[in-house]
């Protein structure tokens, strides 16, 4: 009778054994699926921020051609209405700066001197983007009727413009000329 005892606790030793080797496989098999879906995770937040970059890229970039042909136009006969659509696209500290720099000094000189400022977008590329602000380099060609000109004046000049999404569209937050 001694050999049955002792195979019924080699057999109740191999079941612990068997138990012990499939619990660490389960615990094994848990921990390289939940790595997975870390790693799923966060390959998914990555892609959204990328793709939200790339969006917003194209977006102010668009934006900024015409905002730039808006703020860095104007005729001296339709100054008010050219002033609004300015501020229309403007926000924050730009636009208080706009604001008292459009009446303090161009309305007076763009008055007296008779000046059409008309504006046009070159090119423009993103020199940094976040998604909710891209900083644009605008390549932007002024030219210049006044009383004071013989003929039309063209400069070229190149500004940067900091944009920030709204929710209500991409507006300019600041302008730098370079």
């Amino acid at each position: 009778m001694a050999a049955p005892a002792a195979t019924s606790a080699d057999a109740r030793a191999g079941e612990r054994q068997a138990w012990w080797r499939s619990s660490w496989l389960l615990a094994a098999l848990a921990v390289v699926t939940a790595l997975a879906v870390a790693a799923a995770v966060a390959l998914f937040v990555i892609d959204r921020r990328d793709q939200q970059v790339s969006d917003a890229r194209t977006a102010a970039v668009a934006a900024a051609g015409g905002h730039a042909e808006t703020i860095l136009s104007y005729d001296h006969t339709t100054l008010d209405e050219d002033f609004a659509a300015a501020l229309a696209v403007s926000t924050g500290g730009f636009a208080d700066e706009y604001r008292e720099t459009s009446e303090s000094v161009v309305r007076d000189t763009a008055t007296e001197t008779e000046a059409v400022v008309e504006a046009e977008t070159v090119t423009a590329g993103v020199v940094s983007a976040e998604p909710e602000r891209v900083v644009v380099l605008v390549f932007v060609n002024q030219t210049t009727t006044s009383n004071r000109l013989d003929q039309a004046q063209t400069d070229l000049n190149r500004v940067r413009m900091t944009l920030v999404d709204t929710g209500q569209g991409w507006l300019v937050e600041a302008v730098e000329a370079l």
